[in-house]
C-alpha cells in the first residue's frame, strides 16, 4: 500500500479545475474579445460609424439649457480617416452627456471591452472591425470554428450577478432568493455542497415562475438571452471569438433554427461554413402603440442546388478534415480533485453584469425611458448644403403658387352663391399671405 502511494506523480503540464475537467477532458474556455450588436448601452451618448460617403461620422449625446439631452453630429461632414475619428473619440468620450436608457441602431455595430478611468467597464469601438465592414453594414460575413457556437438560457441579472438561469423547466437560483421555506431547505443543502445557485425544480418560465411575468408596467426581470459566438469572416481573430448576445425572442428563434437547419443538411457539421448574418427591420405593437424593432437571422446563400453542394455540405467536410484535432492525451484524473471544474462562463464578475443590465435589461431596472431609435442621415457637405437650400427655396415658391391657385378655384367656386366684392378679395389674399411649406429633417433635428 504505501509503495503504492509512493509511486503517485501529479500530472505534468495539467491543472486540474482550471485545464482539465475531473474525467482528463480538457477545459476550454475561449476569451470573447469582441462584441457585435446592435445598439448601444446606457452610458455615455458617443457612437460612431462609417456612412455611404465613406466618411466617419459621430452621433453624441448633450444636454441642453433645458437640462434633457438631445443627439447632435459634430462633424456634419464627417472626419476623413480613421486616426481622426479615433482622436475625436479619445477627446470627446468624457464630454459626452450620460443617456440613462439603450439606443436601437439600424445596423451592426463593433466594441471591445475595456476599463474607465474610473473602474467601469465600457464598450469601446472595435476601430479595426468597424474599418474592415465599411458602411452601415446590415449584412456581415462570419464562420464558426466548431459545431456547438449557440447557447441561451432564461436570465435575471442585476448590476452585480446573475441572479437566476433556467431552461425554462428547472432553473438555478442564488441563494440570497430563497423565498419559502422548501427554498431554505435547498438553500442548506447547497451551501453544504459549496454551491452558489440552489435548484428550482420545475419552476422556470413556462411553469408560473413570478419573475417571468411583467408587474407595475415594467416588463418581467427575467429574460431569454442567446449567445453566438464565431469569427469575422473579414477580421479574423483566432485565439479569441466574436459574440452576439440578444435577449429578441425572434431573433433567438430565428438563429436557433437556422443552425438547424443547416446541420440537417451537413450531418451536424457547421464549423468551416461561410453564412451571413443578416440584420432586418420590422414593425411591432405594444400597449397599442407602433415600433419598429430589428431581427437578426443567419443565411447561407448560394445560386443553385449545385453550389449548396459544393459551397456549404463540401466545405464543412472540408474544413474538419483540413483542420485535424491533435491526438488528444487521456489523462487519468486523481479520485479526489479539490475545486474541480464548477466554475461557468455565465459566472462573471461584476463589471460584465453591470455592462449586462446596461444594454438589455435596463427597462426591468426602473429605466422609463423609451428606447431611441436611430437611421444615420445622409452627410452634409457644402455642395449638398447649398443643393439643400436651393430645392427648400423652390419648394416655397411652388407652394406659394399652389396655394394662390388653389384659393382662386374655390373663389370662383363660391361666387355664384356668395358674390364677394373683388377689392375685398383682393385684400384679403393681400393681408393674409400663404404659410411657407414645412421644412426638411436635418441631422440636427434627430433627437
Amino acid at each position: 500500500m504505501t509503495s503504492q502511494l509512493m509511486g503517485v506523480r501529479p500530472v505534468p503540464g495539467v491543472l486540474f479545475g482550471i485545464t482539465h475537467d475531473r474525467d482528463g477532458s480538457a477545459i476550454v474556455r475561449e476569451p470573447r474579445i469582441l462584441k457585435v450588436g446592435i445598439g448601444m448601452p446606457r452610458g455615455r451618448g458617443l457612437n460612431v460609424w462609417i456612412h455611404n460617403d465613406k466618411r466617419w461620422y459621430f452621433r453624441m449625446a448633450v444636454k441642453g439649457s433645458d437640462g434633457k439631452v438631445k443627439f447632435e453630429i459634430p462633424h456634419r461632414q464627417g472626419l476623413a480617416t480613421r486616426t481622426e475619428a479615433e482622436k475625436f473619440y479619445k477627446d470627446n468620450f468624457s464630454k459626452a452627456a450620460e443617456v440613462n436608457y439603450p439606443r436601437k441602431l439600424g445596423f451592426f455595430t463593433f466594441t471591445r471591452p475595456i476599463l474607465a478611468d474610473d473602474g467601469t467597464e465600457v464598450f469601446a469601438p472595435d476601430w479595426e472591425a468597424i474599418e474592415a465592414h465599411g458602411p452601415t453594414p446590415t449584412e456581415i460575413d462570419i464562420v464558426f470554428l466548431d459545431d456547438n457556437p449557440f447557447s441561451g438560457a432564461y436570465q435575471m441579472w442585476s448590476t452585480s450577478e446573475l441572479r437566476c438561469k433556467g431552461d425554462g423547466i428547472n432553473a438555478l437560483r442564488v441563494l440570497s432568493m430563497a423565498a419559502t421555506a422548501q427554498d431554505q431547505r435547498l438553500v442548506e443543502q447547497a451551501k453544504e455542497a459549496g454551491e452558489r445557485y440552489f435548484p428550482i425544480i420545475e419552476g422556470c418560465w413556462t411553469h408560473d415562475c413570478p419573475f417571468s411575468k411583467e408587474a407595475n408596467g415594467r416588463p418581467s426581470p427575467c429574460k431569454p438571452g442567446g449567445d453566438l459566438k464565431f469569427q469575422l469572416a473579414r477580421n479574423i481573430r483566432v485565439g479569441g471569438s466574436a459574440y452576439f448576445h440578444t435577449s429578441g425572442y425572434r431573433s433567438i428563434s430565428h438563429i436557433f433554427s437556422s443552425l438547424e437547419r443547416i446541420k440537417t443538411l451537413t450531418g451536424g457539421r457547421l464549423a468551416g461554413i461561410p453564412l451571413k448574418m443578416v440584420l432586418r427591420p420590422y414593425k411591432t405593437k405594444h400597449n397599442g402603440q407602433s415600433a419598429t424593432q430589428y431581427g437578426v437571422s443567419l443565411e447561407f446563400r448560394a445560386e443553385d442546388i449545385a453550389a449548396v453542394r459544393q459551397n456549404l455540405i463540401d466545405q464543412a467536410f472540408k474544413f474538419r478534415a483540413g483542420i485535424e484535432a491533435p491526438a488528444r492525451r487521456l489523462i487519468e484524473a486523481p479520485v479526489a480533485v479539490v475545486g474541480g471544474a464548477d466554475e461557468e462562463d455565465d459566472e462573471v464578475p461584476a463589471i460584465s453584469a453591470q455592462a449586462m443590465v446596461d444594454e438589455f435589461y435596463a427597462d426591468s431596472a426602473g429605466i422609463d425611458d423609451p428606447a431611441d431609435d436611430f437611421e444615420p442621415p445622409a452627410p452634409m457637405n457644402a455642395a449638398s448644403n447649398s443643393a439643400a437650400a436651393a430645392t427648400e427655396a423652390k419648394t416655397q415658391q411652388l407652394a406659394e403658387k399652389l396655394k394662390k391657385s388653389k384659393r382662386q378655384r374655390e373663389t370662383q367656386q363660391e361666387a355664384p352663391q356668395a358674390a364677394p366684392d373683388p377689392q375685398q378679395q383682393l385684400t384679403a389674399d393681400e393681408e393674409s399671405p400663404p404659410s411657407p411649406p414645412e421644412p426638411s429633417l436635418q441631422p440636427d433635428d434627430i433627437v
